[in-house]
């Protein structure tokens, strides 16, 4: 019995011995197990790779409605900005409206500075005339004056001097008018023009109405170079649409009108220049003149009306053949034959012959017919020049009559000569 209680008792000090070693675990580690559960492994979907965030864009900016081209032209609404802004390379529009340049010129006067102004300004000077003055521009090249309104009628300038012309151009190259209507504010009998170019090269009218009273819409005198009309209207005045004298180049009307003048106008055919008409309608005094004029070229597509009068060619009747005994014999020139033209006499029936620039000739109403023949001309030996061509050949010299102030060609065609001055 003793034996049994020992072994008990041993069992029961190794038991208490383990549990206080289990307690002191216990307080090594005071958190308690979570319990454990039953989890199902799930597979997830396949993902893309998350892209880094963008950083936002800036919203596009609004698109401006298109804008017309920047305007370099100088815009003026009065006369006085109108002269003041005149000048060489400018381009000036004028507002629409009704501008009377001579109120401008009477206010200068009253104020007493009229002489100073015309000479302080580079460009403009005021002119006494009769009855008033007119405005002058000069030495202004590359000048541009336009109307700015959608048609002549918008934009008018007038002056009250019958005597005056209302914008006289002197020695100017480059000169450009558009869109403007010109004149006189009382109508009658004038001695001033609506436009005058003295000394001009290249001036050019487009869109313009020009009306009278004026002796003449456009006078050009002593110019060279290409003149251009364009879309005008050039009516009303005492002598004509134009007077042309002195001049060298082309001057070419192209859908013009010409009408109601009391005449057709005025025109110098010199032999170094070219006038033509194409796609103008010519009124009933005008047709009068070009109708019959062998000094300017009339297109087919030009409309005239039904002249009531015939020109009187008794002006030539005393041009006659000179003598031989008062020529001189001239060396040739090429510029100076060059787009040069010449006339016939009488007995020849009026001939024309062209010398072009570029080397080609016509002769017209040659032999008294309406055939027109073709050549080339050259030049010869300094002294004559060669007729060569389809229709024929001959040889031509230049005499001068130093009496009668007048140069003549003389020219051989087979067995016929030809004097032409």
């Amino acid at each position: 019995m003793k034996r049994r209680s020992l072994r008990a008792a041993a069992a029961a000090l190794l038991a208490a011995t383990m549990l206080l070693c289990l307690a002191g675990c216990a307080q090594e580690d005071p958190q308690p197990s979570a319990p454990t559960a039953t989890v199902t492994e799930v597979t997830p979907p396949q993902q893309t790779p998350a892209q880094p965030a963008q950083p936002a864009q800036p919203a596009a900016p609004a698109q401006p409605e298109p804008q017309p081209a920047a305007d370099n032209a100088t815009h003026v609404s009065s006369t006085e900005e109108l002269l003041d802004a005149i000048a060489s390379g400018v381009e000036i529009v004028i507002e629409p409206g009704y501008y009377n340049m001579s109120e401008l010129i009477d206010d200068l006067r009253a104020q007493a500075i009229y002489d100073k102004w015309g000479d302080e300004h580079p460009y403009v000077s005021l002119d006494a005339v009769y009855d008033g003055s007119e405005v002058v521009i000069s030495n202004a090249d590359g000048l541009t004056i336009r109307g700015g309104g959608d048609s002549a009628a918008e934009t008018e300038l007038v002056i009250d001097a019958r005597y005056g012309t209302v914008l006289t151009f002197d020695s100017c190259t480059g000169v450009t008018l558009a869109n403007l209507t010109m004149g006189h504010t009382d109508g009658g009998d004038c001695s001033g023009n609506v436009l005058k170019f003295r000394n001009c090269a290249d001036f050019t009218l487009s869109g313009m109405d020009l009306y009278g009273c004026g002796v003449y819409g456009v006078e050009a005198g002593y110019c060279d170079g290409s003149f251009a009309i364009t879309d005008s209207t050039l009516r009303d005045c005492d002598s004509g649409p134009f007077a042309i004298y002195g001049c060298t180049g082309n001057m070419t009307f192209t859908d013009c009108i010409l009408t109601g003048s009391n005449w057709g106008g005025s025109f110098d055919g010199s032999r170094w220049l070219k006038l033509r008409f194409s796609h103008c309608v010519f009124g009933e005094q005008e047709s009068n003149v070009w109708a019959f004029s062998d000094d300017a070229v009339v297109d087919d597509d030009c409309l005239l009306s039904e002249p009531t009068e015939y020109p009187d060619y008794s002006y030539m009747e005393w041009m006659e053949a000179p003598s031989y005994g008062n020529l001189d014999g001239h060396e040739l020139d090429r510029h100076y034959l060059s787009d040069s033209v010449w006339h016939g006499l009488k007995e020849d029936g009026y001939p024309t012959l062209y010398l072009h620039a570029d080397g080609t000739a016509e002769l017209t109403n040659w032999n008294g017919s309406d055939d027109t023949l073709h050549f080339n001309w050259t030049m010869g030996d300094g002294t004559f020049g060669r007729l060569e061509g389809d229709d024929g050949e001959g040889m031509f010299g230049l005499l001068r009559d130093a009496d009668a102030d007048t140069d003549w060609l003389n020219i051989e065609i087979g067995d016929k000569t030809l004097w032409m001055y």
